[in-house]
């Protein structure tokens, strides 16, 4: 196997104040749906519906101004997962919600998806608890612009790579030692192998790009193995090992 080569260009996203930099964070490995939770052996689980409201603004940390049709997600094991859009002024509101904690997140292109409540960058926010009846009219939500990576993928030759997979990767604890895990920020080359990864909260990260030519190239050579088609004489590629690793 040979290697890519990445040139990377990482460009920060400024704050407008240090410390309301530090409560941002980005949210990773989620999958949210807007089902309830159910489990084997039982029947759809209805979501429950109450007279408690929830209300607030989402804004840029840099300008302080409104932050106009982000996605705004809620969610508690009564009610599954709910999204609100921002107005034009940047609120946002869910009603009849019935008591319980909800976890409540906001999400916009080009910006660092944030949690309520949160207090340092990549880890949790803080949960609302409401009961049935109450009104909470300050979930407000601070987003920051997020930082961008962005490169060239080139071959051993100087040509450009297409349709590769870039993902921005962060070292973290797992399992008693340092990892590598995805931050579920990732990209594709263009024809000029030319990748854009945006949305990331400060800090240091590692690139990765994977070939997905590679992958087809596998499969191939599995067919290959698995139908007969190498043992018996077929086809073949003329350079068999010309597949590039993860770089």
């Amino acid at each position: 196997m040979r290697n890519l080569r990445i040139a990377a260009v990482c460009v920060c996203a400024l704050f407008a104040a240090a410390d309301l930099a530090a409560q941002q964070q980005i949210i990773i490995d989620r999958t949210p749906t807007d089902m309830p939770i159910q489990f084997p052996g039982m029947g759809p689980r209805q979501p429950k519906t109450g007279t408690a409201r929830l209300r607030g603004r989402v804004t840029a940390v840099e300008t302080g101004g409104p932050v106009r049709r982000a996605q705004v997600r809620i969610s508690g094991p009564d009610i599954g997962s709910k999204t609100a859009i921002t107005d034009a002024d940047g609120r946002y509101e869910f009603r009849d919600l019935p008591g319980g904690r909800f976890n409540v997140s906001a999400t916009k292109s080009g910006f660092v998806t944030v949690q309520y409540g949160q207090l340092r960058p990549f880890e949790s926010g803080k949960a609302i608890d409401l009961v049935d009846g109450q009104v909470m009219d300050k979930a407000d939500i601070a987003m920051p612009r997020g930082g961008v990576i962005s490169g060239r993928l080139v071959d051993e030759f100087g040509d450009p790579i297409a349709d590769a997979v870039v993902n921005a990767m962060r070292s973290a604890w797992s399992g008693g030692r340092r990892r590598l895990q995805p931050t579920g920020r990732t990209s594709m080359t263009n024809d000029l192998g030319q990748f854009r990864i945006y949305g990331l909260s400060p800090g240091d990260y590692y690139v990765s790009a994977t070939n997905r030519g590679g992958d087809i190239m596998a499969m191939d050579m599995f067919m290959a193995a698995t139908m007969g088609g190498g043992a018996t004489g077929g086809p073949i590629g003329s350079t068999p090992n010309s597949g590039y690793a993860p770089t």
